[in-house]
């Protein structure tokens, strides 16, 4: 019976820490965090480029970049070096997302990332949230496809 007890929790931790899994997303090797320079270098010259803005919770300047089916948003690093990354957009299939593309199934993504519960917007978009190193990423899905994935830095 003990021997048991003791299986049924690790079995239970072992949930709880998988659960709990982080994700670590990119695009041609741009993610939070990633220089501006090398922005430009990975992704070539954005179709705009905006500053403004302030970024949620420090307010720091935000410059903004525009590709077909893609935005990111970089916030200036708190060391004065410069702008970084802050957050991701897409919803084109041009862009691969760690391994990824827009259209994909939510079981696709599951498989990929992990077990995330599916919530149910408003919108009628279904969801899968998780948890990243610096943050969070979100999966959008119309009629069990991905048509939006979007992740940013948290510092909150």
């Amino acid at each position: 019976m003990k021997r048991f007890l003791f299986i049924l929790i690790i079995a239970f931790a072992l949930s709880l820490t998988a659960s709990a899994q982080t994700i670590d997303l990119q695009v041609k090797g741009v993610e939070i965090a990633t220089p501006y320079s090398t922005v430009i270098q990975k992704l070539g010259k954005p179709l705009s480029k905006k500053k403004g803005g302030t970024f949620p919770c420090d307010n720091s300047d935000m410059l903004t970049l525009r590709y077909k089916g893609l935005i990111v948003r970089l916030i200036e690093a708190n060391d004065g070096t410069g702008f970084i990354v802050g957050s991701v957009s897409i919803t084109s299939a041009k862009w691969s997302i760690s391994g990824v593309n827009i259209g994909a199934s939510i079981k696709d993504i599951q498989t990929r990332f992990g077990q995330s519960e599916v919530e149910t917007k408003k919108s009628g978009l279904e969801n899968l949230s998780y948890g990243m190193a610096e943050g969070f990423a979100n999966f959008y899905f119309r009629n069990n496809k991905l048509v939006k994935v979007s992740w940013e830095f948290n510092i909150c």
